[in-house]
């Protein structure tokens, strides 16, 4: 791919956890360094990011890269597809989660020069819950509810993850879902979790579907390890978890079901449609 004649955008998103506005800087000469040359960069907090989209959506970039977290990450890859841009989503956030499925454990420096010095287009493919995509994982049930307090946590605010976490102990038990594959294959679960095709181990990057589990689990901890390692498939190996391919899940519940989509905690209420997306965006990556 010629990346000299591109049109190209750069989006920062500053409240991420490792991007300042230092980073646009040494992005600009990254790209300079590999011959790119004219990137217009926007540089942006939360409240500005819906803007920001929509100037870079009437740019028209031909290669649009990014870096923030998980949520401007994951928007960023719905938006790509809109915009008929080749997508470069860097690590700038705590988890990162799509950027390690696509660049590994690089530093987002290193994976945008790699990615300049041997480019690759790959298409990707994904899910989408209720009208939301994800590219990663959705995890779905009582577990997640650990996710509230770990993020209480992560910002320091002690007495508030210390009630979260009360919240999820109590709670993460009763939160059974109903669930359904298709006519024939349905139950309840404590938890659920669709994989998609980019960070399973079991299928490959083409495969046409989504690797689902049902996840049973009998205590808090087992609820914990469970929800903690589900969306990297260590899950895999224990006894309680069920596996199947699917391009297609239902979910409901009496209450609104916890859901965490690439990291991300939702509210979606309490049913729940899954549906395998593919061709979901198109992302920039070093050649294998």
């Amino acid at each position: 791919m010629d990346l000299k004649n591109l049109k190209v955008a750069v989006l920062l998103n500053t409240a991420s956890g490792s991007c300042t506005e230092a980073a646009a800087t040494e992005i600009d000469a990254i790209l300079e360094e590999a011959g790119v040359h004219g990137a217009r960069t926007w540089i942006c907090s939360p409240e500005q990011i819906a803007g920001s989209f929509a100037e870079i959506a009437a740019y028209r970039p031909e290669l649009f890269i990014v870096l923030g977290g998980d949520g401007t990450i994951r928007c960023a890859a719905e938006r790509s597809r809109e915009m008929r841009a080749v997508l470069v989503p860097l690590p700038g956030g705590t988890m990162n989660m799509l950027p390690k499925a696509i660049y590994g454990d690089r530093s987002w420096h290193d994976a945008l020069r790699d990615t300049l010095a041997a480019p690759q287009v790959r298409e990707i493919s994904g899910g989408c819950a209720n009208g939301v995509q994800f590219f990663i994982a959705a995890i779905v049930g009582g577990p997640t509810l650990w996710t509230h307090a770990r993020e209480a946590l992560r910002t320091g605010d002690l007495p508030e993850a210390i009630a979260r976490g009360m919240h999820a102990f109590t709670n993460m038990l009763a939160k059974k879902v109903t669930y359904s594959f298709s006519p024939s294959i349905t139950g309840e679960a404590d938890a659920l979790v669709a994989l998609c095709p980019l960070i399973s181990t079991e299928m490959s990057d083409t495969a046409q579907g989504l690797e689902a589990a049902v996840i049973e689990v009998e205590d808090a901890l087992g609820a914990l390890s469970l929800a903690s390692s589900a969306a990297f498939g260590a899950w895999r190996a224990n006894e309680k978890v069920a596996l199947t391919s699917t391009k297609h899940v239902t979910i409901s519940a009496a209450e609104d079901i916890p859901i965490i989509l690439d990291g991300e905690s939702m509210e979606l209420g309490n049913a729940i449609d899954i549906a395998f997306i593919p061709n979901a965006f198109t992302v920039l990556a070093p050649r294998a």
